[in-house]
């Protein structure tokens, strides 16, 4: 082989689909995992015109394409390659290898790697002949059925074959024995495998959205193919010098909605949600079946030739639905073929190269070195920890061993999720430091239902009216009935169990890389020694009466992981860890043991949990107690920021430094009862609430909860009413467009009895971003209207108490509505964030003086070591009307906050921001 000691790997990510979004944070993973001091990562982004730029790293850092795309077409830095024959011509003198990471056209279409090809230019992932077999949904299918494997029927429909659309869907119902009334699933023959899904009723709905369809995208073509009411599944495949081996599947479980039929859509793959519950490896099936399917799998790897990695969907079925929907029944059918499957911080690849020993980085290096191979190339393994720290401004960790660290995540909040994913971002970027020992731990907090919350409520409503009834004066009664006193105080948990007795889980490598807390938490039960010593994954579960049973595939009483791991470790996989206690076994702790185990171990805690518990100062003070080092502010400032009342109240004693809070009114349960209850209450309380907050249109949230839940805006009302009736019927969301103005489900809080409270809603200028497609041209162009002078803004503050210093602000552009979503603030690919504001929009010397006020705002907060600020931001006064203080901010992949450390000058890297986080902790008095 060719020896190299240095190797230039270039990323092309981007594209012209809707999931560029998703490219975006893919080529993210690579510049995370693969850079080493012997291997440089170059990221290219192409735009919806196919023009490609070279990107910076904070850009990199982007949650999505449209934060920058408007500023490279207006000039970025380098001119741009006009076409993707440009780039390629590029590449030749300034890669050694290149990674395409387009999801969609470009990417997995194979004209990339034609272009490629014809250049020699080696790269990594499948042939271009191989890519246009296999990226098209129906071709794929019938690739897989010629290889002599079942597969789901599918009629492909496009322009040509419009006309006959009628003739072609009878006789394709008849030949497949369908009921012309049953389900079934429309969605594009080139595109993403989550992109576009659609699913319609019966012969006349099939017929009406294909024409709809086509008619609306004539260059496109279209795939129909039966509704599966089966298990769903997914197995990653990598190719090793033994030939491809199949990963460990993951069960995909939906759960069921009322109404609508369960659909693995793009935001219930990217936007974490007990709707979506995953198992690696799977619970439904037996572990027979497990490994008829990877062999399968591993089989269909070679005969379509494929190369490197890629990733096989599929669905388990039971006797009867494969009866239904197959000619020939068999247990499970590969149904799609992802050839450049995304792999986020938690993608099914890490996650399924996890459970037998693989990292991050060793499976990306594994897939480069197959790729490197084929080219008589040798793939340069460097260090890719950081030696020491290098965090601009902070002081190092005087010590004589590795200093532990202990990452906290979870929760009872109902943004528990979003604590997972930074939680997961803390870990992987900390994990980095070779001084440093880090360790994930997962707050499993007991949770109520919705329903035991109303019943406590009302039984607590009941003993009030007796002894109302009894004569007993309003103002004597006891605390425990007095609902405004007893609803404040309630937390998400509510169980009764003592915090201190709240379940701590030490979560190992491929625990932490789950979607949900409840995922994580029944992760480590199983792989606890509890756990251990009973039921385990893998055991012969049949999914019913009906499973078809298949012989055993392992003649070995061996696990399927650890016999899994022999055959990786047979084909001298590097990087491969021993399945040993720490990296295969959970460890169970409660809060107080755990707060026990960081007073011995001499960690710094990092906490990563969003509201509750987490924030409130309830789990500060314990450490504080115990003298444990922590991240972030203190318990009492902690306290006051998570109570957005008294915030309010304290923010307003700066108003003459030019920063004021919006007035605000409080809402409790019973007031929200009657609104819901009574329509002549909800307008008496409308015009109440108005006449006090002189406002025209109010906004509502939970008073104690994050800052993404339970946001609306109220109109009239109307609004309220339908907005009380949802909490107090103890709905999860409020159904979009349910409300007066249009707008995306609304996700409430797991306790509807916290208190919420309202205040006026800031009108502010319309910033947006008009994409390709919008109106004439063919790039993304800022746009700015509207007579306002406000707009949205949020910073980040990082520092000790009393020298925070503002880092740049973003500018936050809501796209779904008045409000910024769940999506918009953490569905990878989705909101768009403008850092630093553009100087058409607002001046430099509003933004410094903006940050002086917000600076001061944390001083007098008591804020430390990192916080956000959300605020409206006035563009001729730089006056601030603050709307939310963060003393834990959301730290997940793509936050604004790593884009706001990277526009610094010296920039402050993701890995070196977590790091002067821990140092502030590690410096102070315990």
């Amino acid at each position: 082989f060719g020896r190299l000691d240095h190797l230039t790997v270039a990323v092309i990510c981007g594209g012209p689909t809707a999931e560029r979004g998703i490219s975006l944070n893919s080529a993210r993973s690579l510049l995370d995992h693969l850079k080493s001091d012997k291997v440089d990562v170059l990221t290219y982004y192409m735009d919806t015109a196919t023009r490609t730029y070279p990107l910076s790293n904070a850009q990199l850092y982007s949650n999505t394409p449209s934060d920058f795309d408007f500023k490279l077409a207006k000039g970025g830095k380098g001119e741009p390659f006009t076409s993707p024959e440009h780039l390629v011509e590029h590449l030749k003198t300034s890669a050694d290898v290149v990674f395409p990471m387009i999801h969609g056209e470009w990417g997995e279409c194979g004209q990339l790697q034609r272009l490629l090809e014809r250049e020699e230019i080696p790269f990594v992932g499948s042939s271009a002949e191989t890519c246009e077999r296999a990226f098209d949904k129906h071709a794929a299918c019938e690739a897989i059925s010629d290889q002599g494997y079942q597969t789901i029927p599918s009629l492909s429909v496009d322009a040509s074959t419009l006309a006959d659309l009628p003739s072609r869907l009878r006789d394709w119902l008849g030949l497949n024995r369908f009921d012309e009334e049953a389900l079934f699933v429309v969605k594009p023959c080139l595109g993403g495998s989550s992109i576009g899904v659609e699913v319609v009723r019966g012969y006349d709905e099939a017929t009406l959205a294909l024409q709809r369809l086509v008619d609306a995208t004539p260059e496109r073509s279209f795939v129909l193919q039966p509704y599966v009411n089966g298990v769903e599944f997914t197995v990653n495949v990598v190719e090793t010098s033994k030939g491809p081996v199949a990963l460990v599947p993951t069960e995909i479980e939906i759960a069921e909605r009322e109404g609508r039929p369960k659909v693995f859509d793009f935001r219930s793959k990217y936007l974490p949600s007990l709707d979506v519950q995953m198992h690696t490896p799977p619970v439904s099936f037996s572990e027979s079946i497990t490994g008829l399917v990877m062999r399968q799998a591993e089989d269909l790897f070679s005969k379509l030739d494929l190369r490197d990695f890629a990733r096989f969907d599929g669905w388990f079925l039971s006797k009867r639905e494969a009866s239904r929907v197959l000619r020939k029944p068999v247990p499970f059918v590969f149904s799609d073929l992802n050839i450049i499957p995304g792999i986020e911080q938690n993608s099914f690849l890490f996650r399924q190269a996890a459970c037998v020993g693989l990292s991050h980085s060793a499976v990306l290096t594994n897939v480069m070195r197959n790729a490197c191979s084929r080219q008589d190339m040798q793939f340069p393994e460097g260090r890719t920890t950081i030696a020491a720290p290098a965090s601009p401004g902070s002081r190092d960790i005087q010590r004589s061993s590795r200093q532990k660290v202990f990452v906290l995540c979870g929760g009872e909040t109902s943004e528990r999720q979003v604590s997972l994913m930074s939680g997961l971002n803390t870990w992987l970027k900390l994990s980095k430091y070779a001084d440093l020992d880090v360790v994930p731990f997962l707050l499993a907090a007991p949770m109520v239902s919705r329903d035991a919350h109303s019943a406590k409520y009302q039984e607590m409503m009941t003993h009030r009216t007796q002894l109302l009834e009894f004569g007993c004066p309003e103002e004597q009664l006891p605390s425990n009935l007095q609902p405004q006193l007893v609803l404040k105080d309630t937390k998400g948990g509510g169980s009764g169990l003592p915090l201190e007795q709240w379940k701590v889980w030490r979560v190992p490598y491929a625990g932490m890389l789950f979607h949900t807390v409840e995922e994580v938490d029944k992760f480590c039960e199983d792989r606890s020694e509890e756990g251990r010593n009973g039921s385990q994954h893998g055991t012969l579960r049949p999914l019913d009466e009906n499973e078809m049973g298949v012989s055993a595939y392992f003649a070995t009483d061996r696990g399927l992981e650890d016999v899994l791991y022999d055959r990786l470790e047979d084909a001298e996989l590097v990087g491969l860890q021993k399945l040993n206690s720490r990296w295969k076994n959970s460890e169970k702790f409660n809060v107080a043991s755990f707060v026990e185990e960081a007073k011995q171990e001499n960690a710094v805690v990092f906490l990563a949990m969003h509201g509750g518990v987490g924030e409130d100062g309830t789990i500060q003070r314990l450490l504080e107690q115990r003298g444990v080092r922590f991240t972030g502010s203190s318990s009492s400032a902690c306290q006051v920021c998570m109570d957005k009342m008294f915030t309010a109240e304290l923010i307003g004693r700066l108003a003459a430094e030019g920063v004021k809070a919006a007035p605000k009114k409080a809402l409790y349960y019973n007031n929200l009862l009657a609104n819901s209850e009574c329509g002549q209450c909800a307008d008496e309380s409308w015009t109440n609430l108005v006449g006090q907050l002189d406002a025209q249109s109010l906004c509502i949230k939970p008073c104690g909860d994050g800052c993404s839940t339970g946001v609306a805006k109220l109109n009239g009302p109307g609004d309220l009413r339908v907005y009380s009736r949802a909490v107090t019927e103890n709905d999860q969301e409020i159904r979009g467009n349910a409300l007066s103005e249009p707008h995306p489900p609304v996700a409430l809080p797991e306790n509807a009895f916290c208190p919420f409270i309202i205040e006026p809603f800031v009108e502010t200028a319309e910033v947006r971003i008009r994409r390709a497609g919008d109106g004439e041209g063919d790039g993304e162009e800022l746009l700015m209207a509207g007579d306002s002078k406000w707009i949205e803004v949020t910073v980040g503050l990082v520092g000790r108490q009393g020298q925070m210093r503002a880092l740049q602000p973003s500018i936050t552009i809501r796209e779904f509505g008045s409000i910024l979503t769940l999506e918009e603030k953490f569905q990878g690919g989705t909101g768009i964030n403008l850092t630093p504001p553009p100087q058409d929009v607002v001046s430099g010397a509003c933004i410094k003086t903006a940050q002086m006020r917000l600076e001061l705002v944390a001083a007098s907060l008591g804020l430390s070591g990192f916080a956000r600020i959300d605020a409206f931001l006035h563009t001729d006064t730089a006056e601030l009307i603050i709307i939310e203080v963060n003393s834990i901010p959301g730290l997940t992949p793509s936050t604004v906050l790593f884009q706001q450390a990277m526009a610094e000058e010296p920039a402050i890297f993701p890995e070196q921001f977590f790091r002067m986080i821990v140092d502030t902790a590690a410096a102070s008095d315990p």
